[in-house]
């Protein structure tokens, strides 16, 4: 297992990362995600500039788990994002 940049060039993983926050947030009541549309928008979103966008790949190159951040507070902070609501009430 490694941790890489995702990257868009990264068809391939974009897509599973898109698949796999599909699947994350599906049985959290959350109503954000439902469709592979909207999962890949919110992928690519994790590109933009004061972003961090990395995933975990198996030896096969395979997305095993993703992880983006928001630069918030001139850089002293990063907020995990995507999150939902409805993780955050365990």
């Amino acid at each position: 297992m490694k941790i890489i940049n995702l990257t868009s060039e990264n068809s391939r993983a974009v897509e599973q990362t898109a698949i796999m926050l599909m699947d994350g947030f599906r049985d959290t009541g959350s109503t954000s995600w439902l469709n592979l549309d909207d999962a890949l928008s919110e992928v690519s979103e994790s590109f933009q500039p004061n972003r961090i966008s990395r995933i975990a790949v198996d030896e096969a190159g395979n997305v095993q788990g993703w992880i983006g951040g928001l630069e918030e507070y001139e850089g002293k902070v990063w907020e995990l994002h995507p999150y939902s609501r409805a993780t955050l009430y365990f």
